[in-house]
């Protein structure tokens, strides 16, 4: 199974405010990181702008509405969420 570009998750900080997508690029895990987090309580979140696109270990990533912290570690086993497009 071939899921190279396929969105396979998001990454939250621990108030559910949307940091980054996960998806798979060249067989490798990588996270995209959004210039602005994305809060799902509001009526329409704007258009994401992907600021850097991350591989491997990452700590301390703040989250731009609330404060809270979160480190990413392409390694780490993770669940993945329901796929939601943004553009």
């Amino acid at each position: 199974m071939n899921r190279d570009g396929e969105t396979i998750g998001f990454k939250s900080c621990p108030r559910k405010h949307i940091l980054g997508r996960m998806r798979i690029d060249d067989g490798v895990e990588i996270m995209e990181l959004f210039r602005q987090a994305i809060d799902y309580g509001q009526d329409m979140p704007e258009q994401v702008d992907v600021i850097a696109v991350i591989i491997g270990r990452v700590t301390g990533i703040r989250c731009s509405i609330c404060g809270g912290s979160i480190d990413w570690n392409e390694t780490k086993p993770r669940r993945y969420a329901a796929h939601v497009a943004f553009e």
